[in-house]
């Protein structure tokens, strides 16, 4: 049985592939009732599988994209492979007084040196002052052992231990042979009778 629609400009029913009505001539425009879903289906958009959008997007920018992800990758590896060879994690408590920042430096024969900087942010620690900072290093070894060492930073007209307000003094420490991490403290050292340490976060007065 054929199948029909009813032309909206004279309301006949007549066959629903015609494109023209036969009987006012104008061009039929079926009710959205009865109008046949495959003429339309060309207006929906078509949905993609994911899967397949991305194998589009992988063949039309992958060999761009390889390269860079390559590179990314293997300077990660690099990254992972040198902190294992090294074998030395830094921890710098916080203190809201002395600022210190350190890194490693690996030098000749496996020599691992801790390169860093201290800025005071309290009062001044002067030259003639019986008073000094210094950066206290506490160094743990594989053995389980622990090993500290000290050392006055300079800054940059050769003062050691003597720091300004908003100075920044540097310094370096040769990391023991077997040591796995290190803790680095900022101490004021009373050069005078009365010696004394100031604990990390302690007010310098």
């Amino acid at each position: 049985m054929k199948r029909e629609i009813t032309c909206l400009g004279c309301n006949i029913k007549v066959p629903a592939e015609s494109r023209v009505c036969p009987f006012c001539k104008q061009p039929l425009i079926a009710s959205s009732a009865e109008r046949p879903q495959e003429e339309y289906a060309w207006k929906q958009p078509v949905q993609k599988d994911s899967s397949q959008a991305f194998k589009e997007f992988y063949l039309k920018y992958g060999k761009w994209l390889m390269p860079p992800v390559a590179l990314v990758c293997l300077v990660s590896i690099a990254y992972v492979v040198f902190l294992m060879l090294t074998g030395l994690s830094i921890d710098i408590p916080k203190d809201p007084v002395f600022q210190i920042k350190a890194r490693t430096v690996k030098a000749d024969g496996g020599v691992i040196i801790l390169t860093g900087t201290i800025k005071n942010h309290g009062e001044d620690l002067q030259t003639l002052s019986l008073r000094s900072v210094r950066v206290s290093a506490r160094f743990k070894l594989k053995n389980g052992s622990v090993e500290k060492k000290h050392v006055f930073p300079k800054t940059d007209h050769g003062a050691e231990g003597a720091l300004l307000h908003g100075e920044t003094g540097a310094f370096e420490i040769k990391a023991p042979q077997g040591a796995s991490s290190v803790v680095l403290v900022a101490e004021i050292v009373d050069l005078g009778e009365s010696r004394r340490f100031r604990l990390p976060g302690e007010r310098t007065k």
